[in-house]
């Protein structure tokens, strides 16, 4: 423990774009991942829990990811307040785009009973889950999901405002898709 308290002030004396890079880099390896892990529990700086989160969910380790996800929610390894933090890191992760969203599908009733569902950390978690879906079978996955909660659920504006973002990003590809395949 102590070891991981020295090493951690070490590089907590490098620039903040720099030990993010590392701590992302690190979380690759399994023994860099259970490291960071070590590092979560020990750090008071907020800053820091949340690049340390950050990097622990840029794994491409899907049963980690879960993990995160679940134990986040549960707040016992992860504090719940970081939930919003691991879900958005982790849909930002190619292979957790889709898991954290299928996450927040099957956890709807217990996150809305922890946060409530009109909260800014619902909303969070709604937006980043949701913001990069571009094709009609997400749209009317996303709308049917809701409206299956309450009409009242279907008709939050951070509902409404992700239905229209997969909106413009249908209308974004069938505008330029078929120039980008040609670019590329």
């Amino acid at each position: 423990n102590t070891y991981i308290l020295i090493l951690f002030v070490c590089l907590c004396s490098l620039p903040t774009n720099v030990m993010k890079i590392i701590f992302t880099a690190g979380a690759k390896t399994e023994s860099g991942w259970q490291f960071l892990l070590k590092m979560y529990s020990f750090v008071d700086s907020e800053p820091e829990k949340l690049k340390i989160l950050e990097s622990l969910a840029s794994t491409s380790d899907v049963k980690k990811l879960i993990w995160l996800m679940q134990t986040s929610l549960q707040g016992v390894v992860i504090r719940s307040q970081d939930l919003p933090t691991v879900i958005k890191s982790i849909s930002q992760n190619l292979p957790g785009h889709l898991l954290a969203w299928d996450f927040v599908k099957e956890n709807w009733n217990q996150l809305v009973k922890k946060f409530h569902s009109g909260s800014y950390i619902i909303q969070s978690i709604v937006t980043s889950t949701t913001y990069q879906f571009s094709t009609l079978e997400h749209l009317l996955e996303v709308k049917s999901f809701f409206e299956s909660k309450s009409e009242e659920t279907a008709q939050l504006r951070y509902v409404r405002e992700a239905i229209e973002t997969i909106q413009l990003n249908i209308q974004w590809m069938e505008k330029n898709l078929a120039l980008l395949e040609k670019l590329l």
